[in-house]
């Protein structure tokens, strides 16, 4: 089922519209996310049980842009 973007100006589709995306899959993305939200990108590829091939997908349809790529801290931040 398709939904509506927070602000109102786009539609966001069901993962399983993303080729290699099963029902399975799917669920324990949103399974996890339901548990606790995702830190990272990495955090949801652990977690979610998600293969390097979707996650390449997924990063490509620009579904990760506000989320970091890794769980660990930088050491930038602190200088």
């Amino acid at each position: 089922m398709f939904k509506i973007n927070k602000d109102g100006t786009g539609l966001i589709p069901p993962f399983t519209v993303l080729d290699g995306m099963g029902d399975i899959a799917a669920k324990k993305i949103v399974e996890e996310r339901e548990n606790r939200p995702y830190v990272s990108v990495e955090d949801l590829q652990i977690r979610g049980k998600v293969s390097q091939a979707l996650m390449d997908k997924m990063r490509g349809l620009g579904c990760f842009d506000e989320l970091p790529e890794s769980s660990q801290l930088s050491l930038d931040l602190f200088s």
